[in-house]
Formats: structure tokens, sequence, C-alpha cells
């Protein structure tokens, strides 16, 4: 993807493949039933790699978090052959030497915050010609980035076992040995055994060097929980964060969930936890009616506010995982009232959650793009430097009162960042139709078929049949999903409908105690609720529907396996008392758990193991 590193003469930051070629390639591979391994160094390489659909990723040494949610979320594996890049530290080459010594610590990190978010690591030299480097050594470099032990040894056993299809024939380590238990709780020696010394019968504790926080899930039993209010109690069995229909492992952790309802836990598709007072002293709200008077707003009380912003929004966003939420997309204000001072807060709670919380971030510029010199250059900067997942734009017409203008900005800036968009379209009528139209064309004439969501969508609900059916067919032909925040009767999407046609639709919480409202509180089981409400949902399948739109529907928008609590299911699921899953979304009965991959992260609304 990049130019060699191993060269003085070629630079590895610049890119010889572009995500178009290197897609080719993918797919050929595909129909050969092959994967692509790909050498990427650059951030922008590496993530057009991984969007062309590659099995591992090679070096990434400038790879971001954005590209590391995204191998999380495809499965891709990343071999960042330390080995290679601490040779390159020693070289008597002085430009390859000052290239690994700089590299180096920049591919630890990135190394340490792949394991961080659960991204599947493999060990591997690089070595070439007649020299090869001992696979241990890669081992201690993993393990002085920051894995614990035995992780490090699963990179060059289990973890490239996998990648390489040889899992069902690799030994796995499953009762103590002495010998192995002394070798993980010292630094790993600089001549460290051979792999094949470790015998697949030997085992240690499956937690030994490991950090809470890194310590996989391993394998727990959720005895005696209803699914879905099933009548007849079951017990929920989980290895590796996933449930699983195989009996438990030996030693499996047992939680008795003493009849309980299990749902899945849901996914807010539309979230402003920046803007949030959510714990903070009562705020007065001053009378506006604008968009631009909200905006004013906005910045009073941005000003007003004691506690810094990321304080704020993890406090929120620690909050809605309490109430049941696995995954969060965050419109974030972009201007220059705020910098990027609210993409660095909310970068950082994302951060602190990541063991409980999947969180894309939208550059959000609220001000409007054209309207408000300097905008344009913060959304170019946040998409550049990988802070967000998504850049922006707010009613082209109504607002920006600059309709190409706008969207050219905001659909270059994801062309060429590899970054997604999403644009707030509050705009009515044929305005709003103008808008929409506008964004589809752009969608397919960049090919971001899958990469664009339009929020709020005033214009759609209210549209005669014929209209909505079209309209449906073209979003659904470009891969163009809506979110909704079901605010009335009114301005609701008509989501049954679009969903016919096979358009994505995710529900949100919107705004939450700011200043556009008093009201809000980021529990989407309560937002399925109002959701149900303003659609006069009375029959059994009408509220469940309503359900599902805050637990799938996101997950699709978000790219996230749907959590059905099905044997290969993400474990990630909400208990609570009640009779059957209708009374549950009428009644909103307290969460007594949340269970996020396995792992109890809450109970009783109060985040555990943080």
């Amino acid at each position: 993807m990049n130019e060699r590193a191993g060269l003085s003469e070629q630079d590895p930051l610049v890119q010889v493949y572009d995500h178009e070629q290197l897609s080719t390639i993918v797919a050929a591979a595909r129909r050969g039933g092959k994967g692509v391994l790909c050498h990427s160094y650059s951030e922008k390489g590496c993530h057009d790699a991984v969007t062309a659909g590659i099995r591992s990723l090679e070096h990434g040494a400038f790879v971001g978090e954005r590209t590391l949610r995204e191998m999380r979320r495809r499965g891709t594996y990343f071999t960042p052959t330390l080995t290679a890049i601490a040779g390159l530290a020693e070289s008597s080459d002085p430009v390859l030497a000052e290239r690994g010594r700089t590299y180096l610590p920049v591919l630890e990190r990135a190394v340490l915050a792949t394991h961080e978010l659960g991204v599947p690591l493999a060990a591997g030299t690089d070595s070439s010609g007649a020299t090869v480097d001992p696979i241990g050594r890669e081992v201690e470099l993993m393990h002085a980035a920051g894995l614990p032990a035995l992780d490090a040894i699963r990179t060059a056993t289990t973890g490239a076992a996998k990648l390489l299809g040889f899992a069902s024939t690799a030994g796995r380590l499953t009762a103590p040995a002495p010998s192995l238990h002394r070798f993980l709780r010292s630094p790993l020696p600089s001549k460290e055994p051979s792999m094949h010394s470790m015998q697949a019968d030997s085992t240690v504790s499956p937690t030994a060097g490991l950090s809470r926080r890194s310590m996989p899930a391993g394998a727990t039993v959720f005895k005696n929980v209803r699914p879905y209010g099933a009548k007849l109690p079951v017990d929920l069995t989980v290895v590796d964060g996933v449930i699983t229909a195989d009996p438990a492992p030996r030693g499996a952790e047992v939680v008795d969930c003493e009849g309980s309802i299990a749902l899945p836990t849901l996914v807010d598709a539309h979230i402003h936890p920046d803007k949030t007072a959510w714990g903070e002293p009562w705020v007065t709200r001053n009378p506006a009616g604008s968009i631009a008077e909200y905006t004013a707003e906005d910045v009073k009380l941005y000003h007003a506010l004691r506690t810094p912003l990321k304080v704020r929004a993890e406090r929120l966003m620690g909050h809605a995982v309490t109430q049941g939420t696995r995954a969060m997309r965050a419109h974030v204000d972009v201007a220059p009232a705020y910098d990027l001072v609210g993409v660095e807060g909310v970068g950082s709670a994302r951060r602190a959650l990541r063991h409980a919380l999947d969180v894309e971030i939208v550059a959000f510029p609220q001000h409007g793009v054209i309207r408000t010199p300097g905008t344009e250059e913060l959304l170019e900067e946040a998409a550049r430097t990988g802070a967000v997942d998504r850049v922006g734009g707010i009613d082209p017409i109504g607002f920006d009162e600059a309709l190409d203008e706008q969207l050219d900005v905001v659909f270059g800036i994801a062309d060429r960042h590899g970054v997604g968009v999403d644009i707030h379209l509050h705009e009515r009528a044929a305005t709003g139709l103008e808008s929409l139209r506008a964004i589809i064309d752009r969608t397919r004439a960049l090919s971001l078929q899958g990469k664009v969501t339009v929020s709020h969508v005033f214009c759609v609900p209210g549209l005669p049949e014929r209209e909505l059916d079209r309209l449906a067919a073209d979003l659904a032909d470009a891969g163009i999903s809506l979110t909704t925040v079901a605010p009335s009767a009114d301005l609701v999407l008509p989501i049954g409908r679009l969903r016919e046609h096979g358009v994505h639709v995710g529900l949100g919480s919107d705004g939450v105690r700011d200043s556009w409202s008093p009201f809000g509180n980021a529990d989407m089981l309560h937002r399925s609720h109002l959701l149900a409400q303003v659609q006069d949902a009375r029959l059994d399948e009408e509220l469940e529907a309503a359900f599902r739109s805050g637990a799938d529907g996101g997950a699709r928008l978000l790219g996230l396996p749907v959590a059905d609590l099905a044997p290969g299911s993400p474990a990630d699921f909400l208990l609570v008392r009640g009779e059957c899953l209708p009374q549950v979304v009428v009644d909103l009965p307290r969460r007594e758990m949340v269970v996020r991959g396995g792992r109890v992260v809450a109970r009783d609304g109060e985040l555990v193991g943080h």
C-alpha cells in the first residue's frame, strides 16, 4: 500500500495503491478463495486497506484509532512486525536508523491501543532472505509495548494460528504448568523457550499476568435468564464474549440471574454528548426559535458550565451504558467558537469507556459549513487526523444557503480521508427533498454507498405513498441510511415502510439536557418507549418493533453485529424484571445488570469494573 520502510531512498508514508485498486485486488483474491495481507504505514493507507477488505494489516506504524475500530468491527488482524522496525533503529544507514527510532515508539503505542480495543493481533518478524529472526523476539517486543505476558504469547500461537487458518490444529494452554507460570510472572527472557515445547495439555490460569482492563472475558454462565421474556428460564453460556450453544468450559464463572428477562442492549444512533448539562446545576434557558439562535445559546452554555466538556460527556455516556446502551454515534460541534475541544473531549470519553461502549464520532458543523468561516478547515483537520469517523452537515439550503458549496466540502472531505457522512436535515417539503436528492447524487457519484446517513429528514414523513416508495428505493440503491429521534407523530420517519425497501433506520436520543431542551436522559429503552407512543403503538408486535428499532436499527447503521441472544451473537444484553418484552417497553423497569462482551459493566444504574 505504501513504499518500503527498509529502503532509505523510499518514503513509507507515500501511498502506492489507492482504495479502488486495492479493492480490486481483494475482490480478485476472494474469487480465488484467498485473503489479502497488506503492508502499510500511513493512517490513510491503513484505512484504505482495511475498508477495502484486507485480512491483515502489516506494519501499520501510524494506524489511527478510527481505523483500529474499523478493524475490530471487521475482524481484521494487525501484524505489527515490531522486530523489523526495531531492527531499523540498529541500521548502519543513518536514514533507516532515524526512521526506526522515530517509528518504533509510535508503533508500540499502536500495538497497545490495538490490544485494548480488542483488535486481533498476530506476531510476525518480517524476516527475509537467509536470515530468520526468532519469533520469540517479536513476543518480547509485544510484551514491552504493554501487552500482558500471556497475551503477548498468544499473538505468536493462537492469534497467528487463527489468522493463517490453523486454529483447529493449534495447541491451547489449558491446565497448570509451573514452569510456564514462572515464565509468565517474570520478564520474557531474551532467549525464550521454543513454542513447540508448550504442550497442548499444559495450561495456566486464564487470567495469569493479565490486567483487569485487558483480561479477556473468558467463560461465564448466566443462569436462569428469560430471553425476550420467555416463560421458562435458560442458561446463557458465554465464551470469549460470544454466546455459545456448547457446554460451559470447566471453571466458568456462574452468575445467577434469578429469572430476569434478558434483552439485547441498544444502540443510540444520534446523540450530542458534548452539549449536555447532565449532572450539572439547573440551567435556565432563554427563548430561541431559529437554528442561529439556538447555536448562540449553545455557546453561552458552553462558557457558563464549569465542568470540563470531557467530564460531562463521559458522565452522560457512562450513564447511557448503565441504562443498556452498547454503542452510540456522537455528533460533536465543530466551529471556530469551540475549535476541536468537543472532538477531543468526546474522544477522551470514548477511550475511558471503551470496555463498555462503542462510539462513532461525527464532526458536526452546527454553526454551518459555509456561513461560518473557519469551519471547513476544522472539519478537514478532524478528518485528516483520524479523530472522527464521519463528517457532518446541516440544512444546506435552509440554514447554510449554499447547497452545492456545503455538499462539495462535506463529501470532498469524506472522499479524501475515507470517513463517512452524517448530515442533519431539518428542511421540510420541497426544500428538504432537493437537498436529499443532491445527497443521493453525490453518494452515487463518489461510490460512498453504505457510508452516508441523513438524520431527522423531516421532508420524508407525510410524503404520498408512491413518492415515498420511489424515494425509499433510491435511498436503498445508494446505500443511504436514516435516523430519527421520534420527536412527534408528524415528524417521526415511517420506519416500517422504509425498511421494506431496504433502508436502514436508526433511533437516537438527540440532545440531552442542553440549551435546546431541558429534556432527555440518554436511555434508549425509554427512547423506544417514546417511539412507540408517537407511532400510537397498541399491539404487542408494534411495541416489540419499537424496541427493535432501538436495538437492531442502530446496530446496522454502525456496522455492528446484531445482538439477538442466539449462539454466535455477541454477549451484549441487559437484565430487567418483568413479564414480557411489550410490558418492558411500556413500564421501563430498572436495569438490574448490563453485560458487554460477556462482562458485567453495570449493576443497578452504576458502572462496575471501570
